[in-house]
């Protein structure tokens, strides 16, 4: 199954990308699910780009310790 989605947001037509691997976490309980709040007081899925080195797991648990 290809799970590759398309992105937020259009490709500048001068830039050039990358595809990079990713990972979220969706935890729900019953009516209620999880979102991690950036400074700038956006939410988000916890999860994000995997960095060097970094599982999926550690990737996805990162962001849930940070608040």
């Amino acid at each position: 199954m290809d799970m590759k989605a398309k992105v937020f947001g259009q490709k500048l037509q001068d830039k050039e990308y990358h595809d990079r691997e990713a990972a979220y976490l969706v935890l729900v309980d019953g009516d209620l699910f999880a979102l991690v709040k950036s400074c700038s007081g956006k939410l988000f899925l916890p999860g994000g780009k995997i960095e060097n080195g970094e599982s999926k797991e550690e990737c996805i648990i990162t962001p849930l310790y940070n608040f």
